[in-house]
Parts: structure tokens; C-alpha cells; sequence
């Protein structure tokens, strides 16, 4: 079961989302729910909920809108790069010094820099993220372990960070 609720207790509602995400990692489901999690982790986001976690998974969902079909995923086609970059401009944008949002910033960046915004724009500040996060010292990076229990978006970076190791 999802242990969202003891790691990150920001409350019923998010809860709810942990476990949406839970049931499309774990295949529970028939895997088009990751837009239930998109607009539930939107409405708290919209509602003034700017904490790190509702943005990461946020900035996550609505890059995986992009890079991955909706009928695979039942995500949103359109209008998700203004609230990826919404939500990263939250998370202090290219003058973050938190490791997570560097690495997790710099791969979504990297990998598919349309799904962010404006290509050009956006490999460019894959190549700077990336660049600031290689200087993070190895004990400041986080590891497979720090994406345990954190829905669709832990299930993703925790693989691409073993992948990297």
C-alpha cells in the first residue's frame, strides 16, 4: 500500500492523489488514471498549495503528459508547459540549489525539451541544470531510496536514478 500518507502528510487530499498514482505504477488499474492524479494535484496547486511535493509531481505529470501518449496514460494533450514551468518557476526555477529539482529538472529537460516549453529554451536549461547538478556533491544527490512511496513521479526517477548509478 501507498505510504504517502506517513512520508508526506499534507493531508487527506493528497493522500487520494498518492493513491490514484499508486494504482497506475502498480498496474491496478487500466492505466488511464494519471489524469485524475494530473487534475487533483492542478486543483491544489491552483488552490494555493505551492509545497515542494505538489510541485514536483505536478512539473512530473505535465512533462509525462507530453512524453507519453494520453491513452496510455489518460493525461491532459494540451495546456500542461505552462503549468510545468508555473510549477518549476515555484520551485525557485533555474535558481534552485535543491538537488531533486536540479536532477529531476535537468533529465525532463534533457530527455524531451518540448514537453517543458519552447524546445530551444528548454534544452538550453536542461544543459545548465545539468551542469549545476553535476557540482552537487554525491552526498547531496538523491538516490533510488529518496523516490520510495511517491507515486507515478517516485516510480519514474527512482528507475532513472538506479539506471544512472
Amino acid at each position: 500500500m501507498c505510504q504517502s500518507s506517513l512520508l508526506y502528510p499534507f493531508g487527506v487530499e493528497f493522500t487520494e492523489i498518492a493513491e490514484i498514482e499508486e494504482s497506475y505504477t502498480a498496474r491496478l488499474s487500466d492505466g488511464r488514471n494519471l489524469g485524475q492524479a494530473y487534475d487533483a494535484l492542478r486543483e491544489r496547486f491552483d488552490g494555493g498549495h505551492r509545497d515542494r511535493e505538489t510541485c514536483l509531481r505536478l512539473m512530473f505529470l505535465a512533462w509525462y503528459a507530453c512524453s507519453e501518449p494520453t491513452w496510455l496514460t489518460g493525461l491532459p494533450e494540451e495546456g500542461t508547459k505552462d503549468v510545468f514551468r508555473a510549477a518549476f518557476d515555484q520551485l525557485g526555477g533555474e535558481e534552485t540549489t535543491d538537488p531533486e529539482v536540479l536532477c529531476t529538472t535537468a533529465l525532463m529537460a534533457s530527455m524531451f525539451p518540448y514537453c517543458c516549453g519552447p524546445e530551444a529554451e528548454w534544452a538550453a536549461i536542461g544543459d545548465r541544470l545539468t551542469k549545476r547538478y553535476e557540482g552537487v556533491p554525491a552526498a547531496s544527490k538523491p538516490n533510488e531510496s529518496v523516490f520510495i512511496g511517491r507515486g507515478a513521479y517516485g516510480k519514474y526517477f527512482a528507475h532513472m536514478v538506479r539506471r544512472r548509478q
